[in-house]
């Protein structure tokens, strides 16, 4: 069945301040009212959004953005324009999907700042806004036009109390709508697995009422994987599908990936690729910073730093280590050591990431603390990508790692 977004039905906002916009924007807020309400919360630290999951097309409307998303901005902030505009280049770039600044466009994003970040969910007819507050960095921009795009939240899911329990008692009541699930009939997830990784995905903290968790990982590991920054393979597999990008290229002449990878969309013969795979195949590690590491019987460590300076960046940088084995040999690895004023929900600034799990097009095991310390990761086969990533000053981490039967 051909999906689409019914954004029509779905409305996201949180007390943007739209007392500067046009008369129609107001109207279409208010037109909005009796729809079902997902704001975008506050989240503990820098960041505020979260989203994931499509909703079908049962009912033949047009909500994608089939020639491109048209925005105009509705403000001279810098820092509004900047990120939108580098969010809107993340989605591009592992997409088909363009973006064009066209204030004359009959259906576009109008890009306002306000007090908080909100956004429709898909394309509406005419105008829209999409609205960002004085917190808003390169994790949020790209979050919230993922909304633009058509994502729901991770958490809302149809299938989600398999993976994450909902502490409702500690959800500040005016965000319980935050949590509703997404029923079945009306969303679909492309059959990918559950990703705690989505910049989709509410941090453990979000919507708090009494500074306590609202979001549980049922797999405690994932437990600071939830909330993260970066754009996910899932959701760039999930908006490739959702928009027919996976059609431009033919079987027959494209790219043979493998690892879970795909061919790009705007150049066939080179793959995108989960996270820790690289390469024209996704059969070698990504370039740059990192190695490839031989595991064997006898303990190995390693020690990695990553960054520069002390000060917070827009983007993160990364390390991406390959660590492999003989055939039928599994790989274990400890983190021991994290540099300390990385903690935090969703490892926004810094942290580490082995990818242990058995789908590797899921995001992985992530921390930034000690926490990291307590845990065992044994592979499911004979090689494991392990991923320093940093935008905050100069981490240092440290693992070992050796080969079990």
């Amino acid at each position: 069945m051909k999906t689409i977004i019914l954004s029509v039905f779905v409305f996201v906002v949180k007390q943007c301040d739209v007392t500067n916009v046009e008369p129609s924007m107001r109207n279409l807020i208010n037109d909005h009212q009796d729809a079902q309400v997902i704001p975008t919360g506050s989240l503990s630290g820098v960041s505020q959004r979260k989203k994931r999951q499509v909703l079908k097309d049962d009912v033949g409307l047009n909500t994608t953005w089939r020639d491109g998303v048209f925005y105009t901005f509705k403000t001279q902030d810098y820092k509004v324009r900047k990120f939108f505009k580098m969010g809107a280049k993340a989605w591009s770039k592992v997409s088909c999907i363009d973006f064009h600044e066209d204030d004359k466009a009959k259906h576009k994003v109008v890009v306002i700042k306000g007090n908080e970040c909100a956004s429709n969910v898909g394309r509406l007819s005419g105008d829209q806004f999409l609205c960002f507050d004085d917190k808003v960095d390169l994790g949020t921009a790209t979050h919230e036009i993922g909304h633009v795009l058509g994502f729901f939240h991770t958490q809302q899911r149809y299938d989600r109390d398999g993976f994450v329990t909902i502490n409702t008692r500690n959800i500040n009541p005016d965000d319980i709508q935050d949590f509703n699930i997404v029923s079945k009939s009306l969303s679909t997830v492309y059959g990918l697995s559950y990703d705690y990784g989505s910049i989709m995905h509410y941090e453990e903290l979000s919507s708090p009422a009494n500074h306590r968790p609202t979001i549980i990982a049922k797999n405690e590991m994932y437990q600071k994987t939830m909330g993260s920054d970066l754009l996910a393979f899932s959701d760039i597999y999930t908006i490739n599908v959702h928009y027919g990008c996976n059609k431009k290229c033919s079987k027959s002449t494209s790219a043979r990936c493998t690892n879970g990878g795909f061919p790009h969309p705007r150049d066939c013969s080179i793959c995108i690729c989960p996270g820790g795979y690289g390469g024209a195949l996704c059969d070698q590690r990504p370039p740059g910073c990192g190695s490839y590491l031989t595991a064997t019987p006898a303990e190995k460590s390693l020690v990695v730093n990553l960054g520069y300076g002390t000060d917070l960046r827009d983007e993160f940088d990364f390390c991406n280590c390959m660590i492999n084995a003989p055939e039928r040999k599994k790989i274990v690895v400890r983190i021991r050591s994290i540099s300390e004023g990385y903690d935090n929900a969703g490892c926004t600034y810094g942290g580490v990431e082995v990818k242990a799990q058995t789908d590797q097009k899921m995001t992985g095991y992530r921390f930034c603390s000690k926490l990291g310390s307590k845990y065992t990761f044994v592979s499911n086969s004979n090689k494991l990508p392990v991923i320093v990533f940093n935008r905050l000053g100069t981490i240092q981490v440290v693992f070992t790692y050796h080969t079990i039967n």
